[in-house]
């Protein structure tokens, strides 16, 4: 996964113009901030976003990158925007360009927590607020709750007292500050995400119980998004999907009713590895873009706080960044062979889907929570309640 790092620097700063070429010890301060940004380890590229040549000129001078941007932008985010939508990567910063002393700790401890936590759309990070800074409106403020979730940023002291005095609003904010439990940032460059549901990837072999699992959660709370009733979705006669199946491999998997014969198509691409890479790239994008929608309709479902995306191939298909804990379910090998024996399934055919995805084991390791489903359910039951009391329900009960 790719992260770039994006600077925007504009000539024309309404407080102090041509603020970005201001010499800092002999150097413009847009090089200042570029050379720290280069210096974070998880960034993959920094760029410079300007609409001034000579800014253009500045940073190239210097061995960095710049591209030139639209003048018409009102905000350094607007202009962040227009470079990103030019760009192939999986997380993009937004770093302020006029911050010459920025730690490039700041920017990997953000960029890593995007990285490893895919269904969060936005993050940043907070410190300590001192509290002579506190009526200093530059200052933006942040109060979290008790997981580090943002509720509201302000300009303002927080509690704001609008009818009071400059000193009482200071006599406030100093006691404030002195009780710790009323302070409104309780913790160190904490990342700060605007979302407050969680998204569980249950993913495994094929025949271990990854659904079995779901089902579970499911009757503890959570909501489910079934990728393979996704991809059945996609299957569907004269959906766009279907027309490039057709056209792929042609009118003899469908039935007479124009339908997909899964069948006929399951076996045709578990027995050549080429046409199971065609159809997966047919399949995977239709099942990304709808599992994306369906999680931004239930995060605006206030009442929804865990999310339970069961999908075989999620890491496969490249789908971990959407989640926020990867949960792994196992069996022993026997065990697997025996369900899917019981399915009607042939030696032969289970050998195919077993090798048709990553091992179990690769699986685990990169896994949050393993849960092994081979002795039995009651004993899987546990794990899963396990999983909910100890990641999960502090979550649900914040609604």
């Amino acid at each position: 996964m790719k992260a770039v790092g994006i600077i925007p620097a504009r000539y024309g700063s309404t407080r102090l113009p041509a603020k970005s070429l201001a010499l800092i010890n002999g150097m413009p301060l847009v090089r200042h901030v570029y050379e720290r940004a280069k210096q974070a380890s998880s960034l993959d590229e920094v760029i410079v976003a300007t609409d001034d040549e000579r800014i253009l000129r500045a940073v190239c001078e210097g061995g960095g990158r710049a591209v030139m941007t639209g003048a018409h932008h009102r905000s350094g985010t607007e202009r962040v925007a227009e470079v990103a939508r030019g760009l192939s990567a999986e997380v993009i910063l937004n770093i302020q360009g006029d911050e010459p002393l920025i730690h490039p700790d700041q920017i990997d401890q953000v960029a890593s927590f995007l990285l490893a936590h895919g269904a969060v759309p936005m993050a940043t990070v907070m410190t300590r607020l001192a509290a002579a800074e506190a009526a200093n409106p530059n200052i933006v403020k942040v109060v979290v709750d008790q997981d580090g979730y943002a509720l509201y940023f302000s300009r303002a002291p927080i509690p704001f007292i609008r009818e009071a005095t400059s000193d009482k609003r200071q006599a406030t904010s100093d006691k404030k500050q002195e009780t710790r439990d009323l302070s409104p940032v309780s913790c160190l460059l904490s990342p700060v995400s605007c979302l407050v549901m969680v998204v569980v990837g249950i993913t495994g072999g094929v025949g271990t119980g990854k659904s079995t699992v779901a089902r579970m959660l499911k009757a503890l709370g959570a909501e489910v998004i079934d990728a393979d009733e996704l991809a059945h979705e996609a299957l569907r006669a004269r959906r766009a999907p279907w027309r490039r199946i057709v056209r792929v491999f042609g009118r003899t998997v469908l039935n007479a009713d124009g339908s997909i014969d899964r069948h006929a198509l399951g076996r045709r691409v578990f027995q050549d590895a080429r046409a199971r890479k065609r159809l997966e790239a047919i399949i995977h994008p239709y099942v990304i873009r709808q599992t994306r929608a369906r999680l931004a309709q239930l995060r605006r479902a206030t009442r929804v706080r865990v999310v339970a995306l069961d999908v075989p191939l999620l890491l496969e298909a490249g789908m971990r960044r959407l989640v926020d804990l990867l949960v792994v379910v196992n069996a022993a090998p026997p065990v697997q062979r025996r369900r899917l024996k019981e399915r009607g399934w042939s030696a032969r055919e289970i050998d195919q889907r077993v090798k048709a995805q990553w091992k179990v084991s690769a699986k685990a390791a990169l896994a949050d929570v393993v849960i092994d489903n081979t002795a039995g359910l009651l004993k899987t039951r546990r794990q899963v309640a396990d999983l909910w009391n100890r990641y999960l329900v502090r979550r649900r009960q914040r609604g």
